[in-house]
């Protein structure tokens, strides 16, 4: 998956993700690309810092916006801010396979989910995410 894609645009996963991204009105469409930037853009810079370029380009993101229907397949929560494209998964691979990719901040949580780093903004934060 590429880094400026919203959701996962492969297989199964990819036609009920883009469709779910299709349904929501234009405006949820703009708010959900923004978050997913400003997210991917939190992610690379922490890794930049930590690891510098290898790490950049280590990085492989595996999910962004989600439908509902397939976070349930996957055995995510049905609460997943990955609904609202407020979360990211990485693949876990050298040279952040056993240590988180970056340090959380204020805004951003880390979370070991198994085979992949699950990102997202914090619930309840008390500084929301520049939405424009």
């Amino acid at each position: 998956m590429e880094w400026n894609n919203i959701y996962d645009p492969e297989g199964q996963d990819g036609k009920e993700n883009k469709k779910a991204y299709e349904e929501l009105p234009r405006i949820m469409q703009y708010f959900v690309s923004s978050q997913q930037k400003q997210l991917s853009e939190r992610i690379i810079n922490g890794v930049r810092r930590k690891y510098g370029e290898a790490g950049v380009k280590a990085l492989v993101k595996t999910s962004g916006l989600r439908s509902p229907s397939v976070t349930s397949r996957h055995h995510g929560v049905s609460n997943s801010l990955h609904h609202f494209g407020l979360a990211i998964d990485i693949r876990k691979c050298n040279p952040f396979l056993h240590d988180r990719p970056f340090d959380p901040c204020e805004l951003v949580q880390v979370i070991d989910s198994g085979d992949v780093w699950h990102i997202q903004f914090k619930r309840g934060s008390t500084t929301m995410p520049e939405v424009f």
